[in-house]
């Protein structure tokens, strides 16, 4: 695993967001405002002042906003594959085209987003499939979840970062097109 790796040199916190990992899957319901202010929680209660943040796809809105926030704690920003937009992934993605299996077949729907989005390559690919089934299993959740990630946007304010932010993106990632980390980085 990646995270073993990156382990043998540096500390690693692995944050899970609301609905993710071991967090609460009550509390599924995630925003901008809200993953900021979590990812400072998880801070505090470990006892780091100051770090790297490593993020990928739509969790690097939440950690633009905390980087905005709270430029004193990061000493760096690493975007892998940036989602800074959230209706970018329905418009510039492949995922453009798997929302209407959603009211079809909802565990096509799943596959599909998951496959596209994440894809098998992805570090704990099957963990975060799961999660996503649990998360996301009922119509209801889906529509909420949709919503969510249409409501993330800090596109318009990764210029006003005043840490160092370098943004690397894997040439194969499905739900994030080149064309759209290309964007992001211009805009630093």
């Amino acid at each position: 695993s990646w995270y073993l790796a990156l382990s043998r040199r540096w500390q690693v916190i692995r944050y899970d967001g609301r609905g993710g990992g071991m967090s609460d899957r009550k509390s599924v319901h995630s925003s901008v405002q809200n993953v900021a202010p979590d990812i400072e929680t998880v801070l505090d209660a470990v006892g780091v002042d100051r770090l790297t943040i490593l993020t990928a796809w739509v969790q690097a809105t939440g950690a633009v906003r905390f980087a905005l926030n709270q430029p004193g704690r990061v000493e760096r920003l690493i975007l892998w594959s940036p989602l800074l937009r959230g209706e970018d992934l329905y418009t510039e993605s492949r995922m453009s085209v798997v929302p209407e299996l959603a009211s079809a077949d909802l565990e096509l729907y799943l596959e599909s987003a998951i496959s596209t989005v994440v894809g098998s390559w992805a570090p704990d690919a099957r963990l975060l499939a799961d999660t996503y089934r649990l998360a996301f299993g009922s119509r209801e959740d889906l529509e909420r979840g949709r919503a969510d990630l249409r409501s993330m946007d800090v596109a318009g304010e990764v210029s006003e970062l005043a840490v160092p932010t370098t943004i690397v993106h894997r040439e194969d990632s499905r739900g994030v097109t080149l064309a759209m980390a290309t964007r992001a980085a211009s805009q630093i």
